[in-house]
């Protein structure tokens, strides 16, 4: 077990193997997508809490791989999927309980299997992490049609993405991966994403999650290494390394998520000399 999701009251916790969405939770949407390994997607409906009832398939295809990392669309129009052979990335429209699978986007596919992925918090984007360079993908979105974006300027991730999310504000997105400097950030303007420098103060080792506040204060990365989480405060374009939380993870951190409210950061993670898989702090 190696990520975390809670919803935003706390009342549903879950770890598991992939990456969820970009920040880690579930708002108030009523399905929730769930892909473990060998299974390639199930959708539940809520009903009384806390049974959940499965969805038919959706319409129009499945992946066919394992699914690695999930969306939804913050006006819950859309569902995104990433796996593990092509088109590496399936989206589906949302309309009631059916889920229909929409055209591959336009413009180029993600180069290789997937980890991440994540939509903007305003809707305009569509973001995956992947194995191969460019290591990261990004697609505008307009109505339903989705349309991949050149290459962010100033510089691509150091290697296979892992983790990938957008800050609420919609200034910021970030890619975790597995080479130095782990963590690489772009400042968005417009549909053009630009390489800000190094933060001062990298994670120890291979980044698998990042994650940001819903107040735009912080970024965290999840990652090989102790202190397994690293953690900054964001001012203006600068990002800053903090002092190490009190109280480590115990073992490499896979998921990282802040609540809503802000109050807390979750790590997921695996342990060495502690039986437990995830922190709070």
């Amino acid at each position: 077990m190696s990520k975390l999701q809670t919803n935003h009251n706390g009342k549903i916790i879950t770890l598991d193997k992939i990456q969820f969405n970009d920040r880690g939770f579930i708002r108030d949407f009523d399905k929730v997508q769930v892909n473990r390994e060998g299974v390639i997607h199930t959708i539940f409906e809520r009903a009384k809490e806390p049974k959940f009832i499965k969805l038919p398939n959706p319409i129009g295809g499945l992946p066919n791989n394992m699914g690695n990392g999930v969306s939804f669309s913050q006006d819950g129009k859309f569902l995104a999927v990433v796996h593990a052979a092509p088109p590496y990335v399936i989206i589906y429209s949302i309309s009631g309980n059916t889920f229909a699978k929409l055209p591959d986007p336009a413009g180029g596919l993600p180069a290789g299997d997937c980890n991440g992925v994540s939509f903007s918090q305003d809707g305009r984007f569509l973001a995956v992490a992947n194995t191969n360079s460019p290591f990261v993908t990004i697609y505008s979105i307009s109505g339903n049609t989705f349309a991949k974006l050149p290459d962010p300027a100033g510089g691509l991730p150091a290697g296979t993405g892992c983790g990938l999310a957008f800050s609420a504000d919609g200034k910021f997105m970030a890619v975790s991966h597995l080479n130095t400097p782990f963590v690489t950030i772009y400042s968005i303007s417009d549909n053009a994403l630009t390489k800000l420098p190094d933060p001062t103060g990298l994670p120890t080792g291979s980044g698998y999650s990042v994650s940001f506040s819903l107040d735009n204060k912080f970024m965290a990365v999840g990652h090989t290494n102790s202190p397994f989480v690293t953690i900054y405060s964001i001012s203006g374009n600068d990002f800053i390394k903090l002092p190490n939380p009190t109280g480590l993870p115990a073992g490499f951190g896979y998921g990282v998520a802040f609540s809503q409210n802000g109050k807390f950061l979750a790590v997921a993670h695996d342990f060495q000399s502690r039986n437990f898989y995830f922190s709070i702090f």
